[in-house]
């Protein structure tokens, strides 16, 4: 039960990037000695950093309880997954990565035949056996926050495989750039990205002109920027 409250703090602090004690004992209906020390409990975990009267998410929106991220934005990251679950094949083997924009494809690829999606996400896995589509988790470091599983099992495992098409989106967009905040993920789909036939960029319009820590790749060598937005 503990674990379902702080998720909840989580996703609050997230909606706003920061959140008052006050605040967030009013939307969970807890006390404020209780927020207090959830808190506490997140802080010493690494996912909030406290200030007075409050908290905010540490380290940007990995951070973030993948059930918030796939709300966030939702219209629009639909719209562009389901432009790209056109571009999957029937009789394909795809990677497809965590990002929320690119889960929202799970549905639009329960009609594909002879599909196979490498994935380092278990949220990605357990939607996609919901459609009936096969799905091959690459293991690794499981992350109970991100749902991800990262590292050198991982990285290994994608390395292994050569894919018709690659499927990815990042945090940011800039110049013609593709970068991402986070070191370990970014790792994966680079892996992914060499060894692929096709590669398409999900880009919503929160990317767009962001630049994060780590690169991952020129939009020139891509096969497609999918978006509703110009760029």
């Amino acid at each position: 039960m503990k674990k379902v409250y702080e998720d909840r703090l989580l996703e609050l602090i997230a909606k706003e990037g920061f959140a008052t004690v006050k605040a967030l004992a009013a939307a969970t209906y807890m006390s404020e000695s209780t927020v207090r020390r959830r808190l506490t409990a997140l802080e010493t975990a690494g996912l909030v950093r406290r200030s007075y009267g409050g908290a905010q998410l540490v380290g940007g929106t990995r951070n973030t309880p993948i059930a918030f991220r796939l709300q966030k934005n939702h219209r629009e990251k639909d719209t562009i997954a389901q432009k790209a679950a056109a571009r999957v094949q029937n009789d394909s083997t795809v990677f497809i990565d965590a990002s929320s924009t690119c889960l929202h494809m799970a549905p639009y690829l329960a009609d594909k035949k002879g599909l196979t999606v490498y994935t380092y996400s278990t949220t990605l896995c357990e939607m996609l056996a919901e459609y009936g589509v096969r799905a091959v988790c690459v293991g690794g470091a499981f992350d109970p926050v991100s749902k991800v599983c990262t590292g050198a099992i991982a990285l290994e495992t994608l390395q292994r495989v050569w894919y018709d098409a690659c499927f990815f989106s990042s945090s940011g967009f800039c110049d013609g750039k593709i970068y991402d905040y986070c070191e370990a993920e970014s790792f994966l789909r680079r892996a992914a990205l060499a060894r692929a036939t096709h590669r398409f960029f999900l880009c919503d319009s929160e990317k767009l002109g962001k630049q994060s820590t780590f690169f991952i790749a020129d939009a020139e060598n891509l096969d497609e920027v999918i978006t509703i937005n110009k760029i």
